[in-house]
């Protein structure tokens, strides 16, 4: 019995195909896959029967970011924070004031963007999470002399606007994003 070598075209041949199926397993398992992130790594928080959100387990509670947030956390060995804060709609009207969703993100937006030496809008979208209007924006910027990025979305529900908004130093945005983005479209009301 003897054994045949193949030819140099057709050992091409089949490392392409070879190759060529592995590829279209990988892309066939992703595209089958749902995309949802692994909540296993996320704890769910509820502040004062009003509202909930799930975030990362390396982000801890505290106090010191600013003090009229309704919730906030930090890793700060990796420098990231994320802060919610709430703003009722009757106290705006109070001063006169009524703004439309738009109006109050671009004014949250303004606000983020006066603390950067530089800033530039990175992303926009609009959209409903959990039967709440939003506007949610990406911002990168220099701070003094870090690069940071802010990813921020603001919430319309009847009665009250909610702002939750996330920064990092820039080299982090890779590693934390797609947690941020759970996050951002976990936030659910409880009561209002």
């Amino acid at each position: 019995m003897t054994v045949q070598t193949l030819k140099p075209r057709d050992k091409l041949f089949w490392f392409c195909a070879g190759f060529g199926g592995v590829v279209a397993i990988y892309f066939c398992i992703r595209i089958i896959t749902p995309h949802e992130a692994n909540l296993a790594n996320f704890r769910t928080i509820t502040h004062d029967n009003e509202c909930s959100l799930q975030v990362p387990y390396y982000l801890h509670e505290t106090d010191s970011i600013y003090e009229r947030a309704m919730l906030q956390f930090t890793d700060t060995a990796k420098s990231v924070f994320l802060v919610l804060v709430s703003e009722k709609k009757a106290d705006l009207e109070k001063i006169g004031v009524k703004p439309t969703l738009f109006e109050y993100a671009d004014y949250v937006r303004v606000a983020i963007e006066d603390a950067f030496t530089s800033s530039k809008p990175v992303a926009i979208k609009s959209g409903i999470v959990n039967t709440m209007e939003t506007i949610t924006y990406e911002l990168e910027g220099d701070f003094g002399d870090e690069k940071i990025f802010y990813i921020v979305s603001v919430y319309s529900s009847p009665k009250i606007f909610y702002q939750l908004i996330s920064w990092a130093k820039t080299d982090m945005k890779p590693q934390i994003r797609k947690d941020i983005y759970t996050t951002l479209q976990s936030l659910s009301l409880l009561e209002e």
